[in-house]
C-alpha cells in the first residue's frame, strides 16, 4: 500500500515534469515561428532550435517510458484501492488533461510553422528558378553579342 502511494507520487511528479517539458517545447516552437519568417538568413538558428527540440522530445519520451513502467507496477493497486487514491487519481487526471491540451496546442503551432516553411521554400525555389532563367538569358545574350561583332574571315583580292 505504502509502496503504491510512493509510486503514485512519483507518477504525479513525472506528469508535472512532462508539463514543464511541453512548455519548453512550446517556447521553442514560438522561437521557430519568429525565425522562419526569414529562414534564408536564419537557417543556422533554425537548426539550433531543431536540436533543442530534439533534446526536449527525448526527455519527454523518457518521462513517458518511466510513467508507463510505474503505471504497470501500480495498475492493480490503483484499481483495487480506487477510493483510497481518489485524490491522487484526480490530480493525475487533471495533469493528463493539461498535457493533452498542451500537446494539441504544440501540434497546431508545429503545423502552422510547417506550412510557413513550405511557403518560404516554395518562394525560394521560385527565386532560384528565376535566377537560373536570368543566368541562361544573360548567357544567350552574351553569345549572341559575341556573334554580331564577329566578322568571318574573307578573302581580299589585293590586286587592282
Amino acid at each position: 500500500m505504502e509502496q503504491g502511494t510512493n509510486y503514485i507520487n512519483i507518477m504525479k511528479d513525472s506528469l508535472q515534469k512532462k508539463i514543464i517539458v511541453l512548455d519548453k517545447i512550446m517556447d521553442v516552437n514560438r522561437k521557430q515561428a519568429e525565425i522562419i519568417k526569414d529562414i534564408k538568413t536564419n537557417m543556422a538558428d533554425y537548426e539550433k532550435t531543431l536540436d533543442e527540440k530534439q533534446v526536449l522530445i527525448d526527455e519527454l519520451n523518457l518521462l513517458d517510458d518511466g510513467f508507463q513502467a510505474l503505471y504497470s507496477r501500480v495498475e492493480q493497486e490503483i484499481s483495487v484501492h480506487k477510493n483510497e487514491h481518489a485524490e491522487e487519481i484526480k490530480e493525475m487526471q487533471k495533469c493528463i488533461a493539461l498535457i493533452t491540451d498542451k500537446s494539441v496546442e504544440i501540434q497546431e503551432v508545429e503545423e502552422k510553422n510547417r506550412q510557413i516553411i513550405s511557403q518560404q521554400f516554395s518562394l525560394f525555389k521560385q527565386e532560384v528558378k528565376k535566377f537560373k532563367q536570368n543566368k541562361r538569358a544573360a548567357g544567350q545574350y552574351y553569345d549572341t553579342m559575341q556573334k554580331t561583332n564577329y566578322i568571318s574571315p574573307q578573302f581580299l583580292d589585293q590586286k587592282k
